[in-house]
């Protein structure tokens, strides 16, 4: 890598062409379901903390047994999956 910017700075070689195929990233998929799954994960793990934090400062304390998380945080999003808990 280091031998081909030495020869691009010296004009010996020209840039790569950033639409040639090498560049791109084929997205099979299981991949692409994989990512939007993980996406949506961290969403209700990061609502979840949000509400854990609120409920911290305002001294509310709850036992995490309760559920009052999951249902506040994933009910706007997909109400579908609130049957489960």
């Amino acid at each position: 890598m280091l031998r081909k910017l030495y020869s691009l700075v010296s004009g010996a070689t020209s840039a790569d062409n950033p639409d040639s195929p090498q560049h791109h990233e084929v997205l099979l998929p299981g991949f692409l379901y994989g990512m939007i799954i993980k996406e949506r994960f961290e969403e209700c793990l990061n609502g979840v903390k949000a509400q854990i934090t609120q409920d911290m400062r305002q001294k509310k304390d709850k036992p995490f047994t309760d559920c009052k998380h999951c249902r506040v945080t994933c009910a706007d999003k997909q109400p579908s999956t609130l049957a489960q808990f």
